[in-house]
């Protein structure tokens, strides 16, 4: 998740645009084998995480502000026609004609985050929900007035919900930002050191391989279910 909101960091804040459609099937995890012990069955990787397809993203005119403002979210925005994936949408994209903005992509690492944490969607967890349903109650959370109405399982760490809780709220200015989320104590204490960083095994690699496949086949099911 830091490499990935690296990427998304840089995507805000130095090339000033919005990706609009962060979902698993638009991640790469690329490994490669390290020298120290290829007979080893669990070889140690380094591994690199990949954001792609950048067909729905679009510019957006103050990259450089930590939230965007009332003023400003028109100029910082994607309409319908630019697409996406409804699943990782935020409640705001279905009333505000679609625009997409830096506080959606982070609603979408939101979502992306509870899935590899929980191996579920936070709004199907069964993976049987339409488009139409999630839409549904993503609106509702809109009309609800609270901040946050996603459910975090109480099995995470108090770290891990908070960081849930702010990149899921439902009013877009309260959500984190890309740079926000790279100094959240749940980023920070999971660095290692400059010459282990991006090192993991080989279960590890297939395990959030798995993980993202199966997300990845869970939303394609509800798209054609609509």
């Amino acid at each position: 998740m830091q490499q990935l909101a690296h990427a998304v960091a840089f995507l805000h804040h130095t090339v000033g645009a919005v990706h609009a459609d962060i979902k698993p099937e638009n991640i790469l995890l690329d490994s490669e084998i390290s020298m120290n012990d290829k007979s080893h069955e669990d070889n140690e990787r380094l591994l690199t995480v990949k954001l792609i397809d950048f067909g729905c993203a679009v510019p957006c005119s103050n990259h450089h502000s930590k939230k965007p403002t009332a003023t400003t979210t028109a100029a910082n925005s994607c309409h319908a026609e630019s697409g996406g994936t409804t699943a990782y949408w935020p409640p705001e994209r279905f009333e505000n004609h679609a625009m997409a903005t830096s506080p959606s992509d982070m609603w979408s690492l939101g979502i992306l985050l509870f899935i590899l944490l929980t191996h579920s969607h936070p709004l199907d967890p069964l993976g049987l929900a339409t488009d139409e349903e999630i839409q549904d109650a993503l609106v509702a959370c809109r009309h609800d007035g609270n901040a946050t109405k996603i459910s975090i399982p109480r099995h995470l760490s108090a770290e891990a919900r908070d960081v849930l809780e702010r990149l899921l709220a439902v009013d877009p200015q309260q959500r984190l930002t890309a740079t926000e989320l790279l100094e959240h104590p749940w980023i920070t204490q999971q660095q290692e050191p400059l010459e282990s960083r991006n090192r993991t095994t080989t279960s590890t690699v297939a395990s959030m391989k798995e993980i993202l496949t199966s997300a990845a086949e869970t939303t394609q099911t509800a798209t054609t279910a609509t």
